[in-house]
């Protein structure tokens, strides 16, 4: 029904425009949330960032090239905000599409699902593209007119063999396409056969002369996507556009150079997804505990913050009503930020939104944090899991009527609680283990 409604809102014919690109790449990763594009085509002079995709921060991105209509990505983007399947995705794109034969699309969810890539019979020699499911990554890629199907391949091969972030990946696959020739309109010089050179071809001066490449995540605004050139914005963690003319140098090579400089820019400055918070996973519903989170900013390339400076904001990450109180934020001075969160009567869990910002990004740190807020018991644990070999600390909150201020021992066993021990004239449902020793030994008198 879904379907149906939004394809009857959708099916009006549309005066097209091509978007002469030759290949792309749709990429998201399933664990930290990120949606990526960027492709590249041998058309002058063309905007290719605001007519090629579209990307959505927290669903998923496609693109519209060979002589698809670029208002295509309209039905792209609903479908993704009503969460269909790629596939289904695509039926409502060709649908609304006037000259199907001749289209050529991809598109990958965030969400389950598989991701797809479908070429018109109508788009030129050399089209065609490839999809896959590997670890974190979805991705599907694809191209036309392209030197040979090999610059597809080495794009993917690229992409997944890469050691880095998003951002890395991205560019070492317009780096393997370009190197196979890219476009062969722009790479091979035998007038109307521009596939006939070979892939690579044996010299060439250029792969393309557009190129773009962005990245959308959590907490990125969400671009209208209202008419198909409205889909991307520039405000996106990374959104960079190359518009190239003949004389110009190859687009990948030159927004190479931008990127390594966005890289360098964003040096000892907050990363949404590096930093890291430490926090207690569940706390009592019990109107009394509080609990201390600290936040550690850390760059792009995995280096934490030293100095303080940045505006470190808690919400809501949903808006919802939260079920724990929080505190103002403190700056440590040296990377680290300091707040905390009181309980209620109210069980539940609370997912916080943790921003921080300074006069160049606002990342949002992701996944987010989430805190369970539970019913009161005898002993409530704060956390779900401790590593041995790591350490850290186990939070404890006691609720024994007519006991407060009594001594106690807390110990424990990773052997069960049979056969129990015998303590102090009293059977305890614990096996005496090395655990059990260790921490009885800990535990005083």
């Amino acid at each position: 029904m879904l379907r149906r409604t939004l394809l009857a809102a959708l099916c009006a014919s549309v005066l097209v425009s091509p978007t002469s690109a030759t290949w792309s790449i749709v990429v998201v990763n399933r664990r930290t949330g990120e949606v990526g594009v960027a492709g590249a085509t041998c058309v002058e002079n063309i905007y290719l960032i605001g007519r090629l995709p579209v990307a959505l921060p927290g669903l998923g991105g496609g693109v519209i090239q060979a002589s698809g209509a670029f208002q295509d990505l309209v039905p792209m983007a609903q479908g993704l905000r009503a969460r269909l399947s790629p596939a289904d995705i695509l039926a409502l794109v060709q649908a609304a599409e006037p000259t199907v034969g001749e289209l050529q699309t991809g598109i990958v969810a965030l969400y389950p699902g598989a991701p797809v890539t479908f070429s018109g019979r109508g788009t030129q020699t050399a089209s065609g593209g490839v999809v896959g499911e590997v670890g974190d990554f979805a991705y599907s890629i694809q191209g036309n007119v392209l030197t040979g199907l090999g610059v597809v391949g080495m794009a993917r091969d690229a992409l997944l063999a890469t050691n880095g972030d998003l951002g890395q990946r991205l560019m070492a696959a317009m780096e393997a396409a370009r190197a196979m020739g890219g476009d062969g309109r722009c790479s091979c010089n035998r007038g109307p056969r521009p596939t006939s050179c070979g892939s690579p071809p044996p010299s060439f001066r250029k792969s393309a002369h557009g190129a773009f490449v962005l990245i959308a995540r959590i907490g990125d605004a969400q671009p209208p996507c209202l008419t198909g050139a409205d889909c991307q914005l520039a405000s996106f963690h990374l959104s960079l556009n190359v518009r190239g003319r003949a004389a110009d140098p190859d687009p990948v090579q030159t927004m190479q150079s931008l990127y390594d400089a966005w890289r360098v820019e964003r040096a000892g400055r907050p990363d949404g997804i590096r930093s890291t918070v430490s926090a207690v996973a569940a706390l009592p519903a019990d109107g009394l505990t509080k609990r201390v989170v600290i936040v550690q900013l850390v760059d792009l390339d995995g280096v934490p913050l030293t100095h303080g400076g940045a505006t470190v904001r808690v919400a809501s990450a949903s808006g919802a009503r939260l079920n724990t109180s929080v505190s103002p934020v403190a700056d440590l001075g040296d990377g680290r930020y300091r707040f905390s969160i009181g309980s209620s009567l109210r069980a539940g869990t609370d997912t916080f939104a943790i921003t921080a910002e300074d006069r160049l990004v606002r990342a949002t740190l992701y996944p987010y944090l989430e805190v369970r807020s539970e019913a009161p018991t005898a002993l409530h644990v704060g956390i779900d899991r401790l590593s041995a070999s790591a350490g850290g600390t186990a939070p404890f909150v006691l609720a024994l009527p007519g006991f407060e201020g009594a001594r106690y021992l807390v110990l424990a066993s990773a052997s069960g609680s049979t056969p129990p021990t015998w303590v102090r004239g009293v059977w305890l449902p614990l096996v005496r283990d090395p655990w059990f020793t260790l921490s009885r030994q800990f535990a005083g008198d």
